[in-house]
């Protein structure tokens, strides 16, 4: 479009049969448009952004689902921080610009970072084997929110404490079991504390609370746009039963839909000639 010299004249406002009255000045901006889109440096930009931005958007993306990933979350940030330090990613970064890069998100991670991330990160039997107990940050979260949730119960809160060691040693009871641990990165990690965390019941306690959670607000906020939606000014006298039994059934009926279109792939997925390669199927 920008390569179009009917562009620039409506830009002017001389392109033939097109009337300028009372249209906003866009020259300076629409030029400044059309010298970007067709620099090639421009475009190297992108490519470098897209490159920076991919690993942050994966995560990002997860956050916004259903899933429980909230043990999941410390790690992947500071993997990605890791990513960012390596001069082997994204090597057209100058050596100025990589610890901007870097500091933009340190600043960011600080931001939203809260203990919730640092306790889903020491209890995620999955990480089990990473040394967490190494990381002030990690162990002042998680006790932190021991002392949350058993905040009127002291004795409790230094059992889960504790257990927290028999969990991590991976000497006693059912933690001593191989086996056990290698469902951890197959299922979710709240549901693997419910299977196998009956010998430490406090810890236990405390684990499925912090990793049955979600990571954002986003599911929250989508139920906040269905209001909207239901309980408007043409229907203000609606009622707050009648509005939310109306979200509960519309919010039902769209999970019931996305479990009946999984189960539509799952069967289709599985009719598949197994001899055909991802992309074919």
């Amino acid at each position: 479009m920008v390569s179009d010299r009917r562009y620039v004249q409506w830009l002017d406002g001389t392109l033939e049969g097109y009337t300028s009255k009372n249209k906003k000045p866009y020259f300076e901006e629409g030029m400044w448009v059309r010298n970007q889109v067709l620099s090639a440096a421009w475009w190297g930009e992108g490519v470098l952004t897209e490159v920076l931005s991919e690993p942050l958007i994966v995560l990002l993306r997860h956050a916004d689902s259903a899933l429980p990933i909230m043990g999941k979350v410390y790690y992947r940030m500071y993997k990605i921080q890791e990513m960012l330090a390596d001069p082997g990613f994204a090597p057209q970064l100058t050596a100025e610009q990589r610890p901007q890069v870097q500091q933009i998100h340190k600043d960011r991670w600080e931001w939203i970072h809260s203990d919730y991330h640092a306790a889903g990160y020491a209890l995620d039997p999955e990480y089990v084997d990473h040394d967490q107990h190494k990381d002030t940050e990690v162990l002042t979260g998680f006790r932190a929110v021991i002392a949350r949730l058993y905040h009127d119960n002291s004795a409790k809160s230094m059992k889960a404490l504790a257990q927290f060691m028999v969990y991590k040693n991976r000497t006693k009871g059912v933690f001593g079991e191989t086996a056990v641990f290698a469902q951890a990165s197959v299922m979710p990690a709240h549901e693997w504390w419910e299977l196998y965390g009956s010998e430490v019941p406090e810890l236990q306690y405390v684990a499925m609370k912090v990793l049955s959670k979600r990571s954002s607000a986003c599911s929250v906020e989508r139920l906040w746009s269905f209001f909207g939606q239901v309980w408007n000014d043409s229907r203000a006298s609606l009622g707050a039963k009648k509005a939310r039994d109306l979200v509960l059934a519309g919010s039902n009926i769209r999970l019931k839909n996305q479990l009946l279109g999984m189960e539509l792939e799952s069967d289709m997925r599985s009719q598949a000639d197994p001899d055909m390669s991802d992309d074919e199927e």
